[in-house]
């Protein structure tokens, strides 16, 4: 049982349902692929306005285009051969300059756009670049924000869940003594008390 603190307080303000799934030592479980979907649906359906700023979402496809100045062999005076001393001289002082040099071909390829890939190079310096621009962002592909909107529309449009929620708050921060001991709950949805749930509380699960 955790003590409500200062560190776990930022916590729920930085994202509640990121916090729910805290272990005793404060620390999620980077591989539970449900905490991930879980997270992202009750980012959607409670606090959509905060999505922007707790997600990014990596692009469909990428290029490994370098994105500095290009140098094509084929500007080279002359016939290229990489293992000629007047062509490797050409290189050097192209790349002292700045430049990227790369054959037609290699540059063609680098600009072709490709699906995603976690294993490219490329895709992984956007995600630590995203990961020190915006510490705590969870990436997300375009696939799982598709299917996690697909999931709060059904949700939303669902009649019994329309009346729950009808004048109710979300993701509620409750702090109590239990037996002398201090706990802490984090609501999903707190319905209305005038309305017809007004005696309970409910929980999402996704």
């Amino acid at each position: 049982m955790r003590i409500f603190s200062k560190s776990l307080g930022g916590q729920f303000a930085g994202d509640p349902s990121v916090w729910k799934a805290l272990d005793d030592e404060g620390k999620a479980d980077p591989d539970s692929d449900s905490i991930s979907w879980g997270t992202l649906v009750d980012l959607l359906a409670f606090r959509p306005h905060d999505f922007e700023r707790s997600y990014a979402v990596a692009p469909a496809t990428y290029t490994s285009a370098p994105a500095g100045k290009v140098a094509l062999t084929s500007e080279f005076p002359g016939e290229w051969n990489g293992r000629k001393a007047d062509c490797r001289k050409w290189k050097n002082e192209r790349e002292a300059e700045g430049f990227t040099v790369m054959t037609v071909q290699e540059a063609e390829e680098a600009a072709t756009p490709k699906l995603w890939n976690w294993n490219s190079a490329t895709c992984q310096h956007w995600a630590k670049d995203i990961r020190t621009e915006r510490p705590g962002c969870q990436i997300v592909t375009d696939a799982d924000i598709a299917d996690a909107r697909k999931a709060v529309a059904v949700l939303q449009a669902h009649a019994g869940y329309q009346e729950l929620t009808a004048g109710a708050a979300f993701q509620v921060a409750m702090l109590a003594l239990y037996l002398g001991l201090p706990v802490r709950a984090a609501l999903d949805i707190l319905p209305a008390a005038e309305g017809p749930f007004g005696d309970a509380l409910a929980d999402l699960k996704t």
